[in-house]
């Protein structure tokens, strides 16, 4: 059986587009067929905390563990688009608090 993961990967290559890009084209499609002002409220009910193997840095606790909240059973291309989406701007935030963290 092929994981979601090896399907978009197929279906982006039949499409001739990187990974990222048909990922990016299936949020937008969504966005806009739901009438959102941006894709990234496509996840207002997923979320993702990223620190599965503990928090490095800014916290420091190995002890840490990810969260994935709101993950449904549907196995399509558009929950795992808003898995990846998610995923982007969970690194985006603690991009975020790091550099926070660093201006004190």
């Amino acid at each position: 059986m092929m994981s979601m993961m090896m399907l978009s990967s197929l279906a982006a290559k039949n499409r001739s587009l990187p990974l990222q890009q048909y990922l990016e084209s299936i949020l937008e499609e969504e966005r806009a067929r739901v009438g959102l002002s941006s894709a990234a409220l496509l996840t207002a009910d997923l979320h993702l905390y990223p620190d599965f193997h503990g928090n490095r840095a800014p916290l420091a606790d190995p002890r840490m563990s990810g969260m994935i909240c709101g993950l449904r059973l549907e196995r399509d291309m558009l929950n795992m688009a808003k898995l990846y989406l998610a995923a982007i701007q969970a690194v985006a935030y603690g991009t975020r608090h790091i550099v926070d963290q660093m201006k004190k």
